[in-house]
């Protein structure tokens, strides 16, 4: 019974672009936010010096890898490389969300598959990495 009372009012009070894109942005938010929620603050800045060293110099490397090779020796779109290093940084879910939000809607599920190809390709070399090296 809300919705039928909230609609007529948010149709004539809430301008047209934050209807069609201002819910979406706001869930966005809320979903990266409650990410750091989780944080252990002391724990971050005990250590956080280090872990921000090598976080930062693994995804410079990363960047200059898929910017160097993927403009300049394949010459492939800017917005295609930046959905394929969110799907291989950050995942399948904020790849498709990089996808909406940019408007690229034709990406989400090349981003959402590969994601999800990354996910499977990290776990298996990790679990062989940490296997190899706790013998």
């Amino acid at each position: 019974a809300w919705l039928a009372l909230a609609a007529p009012l948010l149709a004539r009070y809430v301008p047209h672009s934050w209807r069609q894109h201002g819910p979406s942005n706001f869930a966005f938010l809320l979903v990266f936010g409650s990410m750091g929620l989780s944080l252990d603050v002391s724990s971050t800045l005990a250590q956080g010096p280090a872990t921000l060293f090598l976080a930062a110099g693994a995804l410079v490397i990363h960047l200059v890898t898929v910017l160097g090779l993927g403009r300049l020796v394949f010459q492939l779109p800017l917005l295609d490389l930046l959905v394929a290093s969110q799907a291989a940084i950050g995942g399948p879910a904020t790849a498709a969300t990089l996808c909406a939000q940019c408007g690229a809607t034709s990406l989400v599920t090349a981003a959402t598959v590969w994601g999800v190809v990354g996910y499977a390709m990290g776990t298996t070399l990790g679990v062989t990495a940490f296997r190899m090296w706790t013998r």
